[in-house]
């Protein structure tokens, strides 16, 4: 069989992109992820649908430019680490939210990443594409595990 040259750089991409997604997240502080309980298979299915919920209202939020919705979900160190200027920024980034898809999740020991494929849509402010709408896609990555007995969100991510 031959090996394309092509192979360990696509392996090594895909390696960085895994660690990526199922490392720990900046998002979450160390005294969390120090206290986080592990999650069992019966843990999983639950903590599925407490992220699927507080996802969906996140991105509903971001769409709507509703920092006190977003934040909602987010532990309460987590929302200390994101302000409102952080939220303005972020949103204004992003433009007009017009799609969400639910996508997957990747487990790991302490919390599972549960990914969101978003649809965003933006006028450009550049010479080359001064007031034309730019469409593009992102993935929006929810960090979800158990703390004192309760799912939380740990952090979040867009990708």
């Amino acid at each position: 069989m031959k090996i394309h040259r092509f192979f360990p750089t696509t392996a090594l991409l895909a390696l960085a992109v895994v660690a990526l997604l199922t490392g720990c997240r900046s998002t979450s502080t160390e005294t969390e992820a120090k206290k986080a309980e592990a999650l069992t298979s019966d843990d999983r299915q639950a903590a599925e649908r407490f992220a699927r919920e507080k996802g969906e209202i996140m991105l509903k939020a971001m769409q709507g430019g509703d920092y006190d919705a977003f934040v909602s979900p987010l532990s309460a160190a987590a929302r200390e680490k994101y302000g409102k200027e952080y939220f303005d920024q972020l949103h204004g980034q992003l433009g007009k939210v017009v799609a969400v898809e639910y996508v997957t999740s990747l487990s790991s020991p302490l919390f599972n990443n549960y990914i969101w494929k978003v649809r965003c849509e933006r006028t450009g402010v550049g010479e080359e594409d001064k007031g034309k709408t730019i469409a593009f896609d992102l993935l929006f990555i929810l960090s979800v595990g158990k703390l004192d007995a309760a799912y939380t969100v740990f952090g979040f991510r867009f990708f």
